[in-house]
């Protein structure tokens, strides 16, 4: 059976331009938002340590916000710091609540992807500790399956938009971040493959793995009828969707919010 690697963060970014400016001034972030948006900015350009100078100072306005949890956590994933990640992606988890307590649907949808954020980020951090410690696949797929109760697009996939109007980058973290118009979010589509992915690595559970790609097949309108003999089978189509990578505007969102306890 082929194995399943992942090699990494591949951020993409393009570059703002400033035509006809001779000098540019840049106010200095004073709130966890303002310096949340630049500390990603800052992780898309492939500045890491820009990255965590900014949400580090998000938090010390606020200790409990989570999106700069969640971002702290991503800074650690790309430099492959597994401890660090752990702890961040733990008290991201710890100060999202519940989504559905937020008072307006614009709130709801954007702390579904924080909580999307935390848990997928999470799970990610175990996936990539299994090469070292089997183990760490199952606590992967547990964070997984979390992750995709999370179904932040369901109700409306224009609300909640993370970034400002002036942030004109396109970009892809390893196909799970996508962007649509405006919008930059985490679609479950691809957590639903390393869900997968997961059940794979950690050799159990393959009736669930074949859930989870089945879901996959629905929101791409093929059907959801695949079947598997072994993990090898299994295994050939995870890659054959991988390759699809289906751009947000294809895909289908069947799902309502989930309640979350």
């Amino acid at each position: 059976m082929k194995k399943i690697l992942v090699t990494g963060l591949v951020i993409v970014g393009l570059a703002l331009v400033f035509a006809g400016c001779t000098e540019v001034t840049v106010p200095i972030p004073s709130n966890p938002e303002e310096l949340c948006n630049k500390g990603w900015k800052d992780l898309i350009d492939g500045d890491a340590t820009s990255a965590q100078t900014n949400f580090e100072a998000a938090l010390e306005i606020d200790s409990a916000y989570t999106n700069a949890w969640n971002g702290l956590g991503w800074v650690a994933i790309t430099r492959d710091d597994f401890e660090s990640a752990f702890r961040s992606f733990s008290y991201a988890k710890q100060t999202i609540g519940n989504p559905l307590d937020q008072d307006t649907p614009e709130k709801q949808n954007l702390y579904f992807k924080f909580y999307m954020d935390a848990y997928f980020g999470s799970g990610l951090t175990f996936y990539m500790a299994g090469d070292f410690e089997a183990e760490y696949y199952d606590m992967a797929y547990g964070e997984f399956e979390i992750a995709c109760k999370a179904d932040s697009e369901a109700d409306d996939p224009d609300l909640g938009d993370y970034w400002d109007d002036d942030f004109d980058y396109e970009w892809n973290y390893v196909n799970w971040y996508m962007k649509d118009g405006d919008d930059y979010y985490l679609t479950t589509w691809h957590v639903h493959l390393y869900a997968a992915m997961a059940y794979l690595k950690a050799d159990t559970g393959m009736d669930k793995a074949v859930a989870h790609i089945n879901l996959c097949r629905e929101r791409v309108d093929e059907d959801p009828d695949f079947t598997a003999g072994d993990w090898q089978d299994v295994n050939n189509e995870i890659d054959r969707l991988m390759d699809m990578n289906p751009d947000p505007d294809m895909l289908n969102y069947p799902y309502g919010y989930p309640n979350i306890n």
